[in-house]
């Protein structure tokens, strides 16, 4: 990882949880995206996440950086054709939820 960290927001169910990650680039797409790890449990495996920024919504996840990388990868390559529609209903629920659920924001 770099030394440069970023705090963004995720969308997890109702909530907006703010976590802090880095700044990383998708190929085929201009669009921003993050990349964070959490560890839910001593003992429990790490569990990596690329968001969009944007809508906080989950591109990819795995259990080491690259994995999550290659399958938010895989996932925009699937979506290609719907993507920017797919990204601007995420937006639009994210803001419905900010909306609708203000006193549940992590801080």
């Amino acid at each position: 990882m770099s030394d440069l960290r970023i705090y963004y927001e995720v969308v997890a169910g109702e909530r907006l949880t703010t976590v802090c990650g880095e700044s990383i680039s998708l190929p085929h797409t201009d669009a921003s995206f993050g990349v964070h790890v959490e560890t839910n449990a001593p003992g429990q495996s790490e569990v990596w996440t690329v968001t969009h920024l944007l809508s906080g919504f989950p591109m990819g996840t795995g259990r080491t950086r690259s994995e999550a990388f290659l399958n938010a990868v895989r996932h925009i390559h699937q979506n290609r054709h719907s993507l920017l529609f797919m990204l601007a209903q995420a937006v639009q629920l994210r803001q419905q939820l900010e909306q609708d659920y203000p006193h549940v924001k992590d801080a």
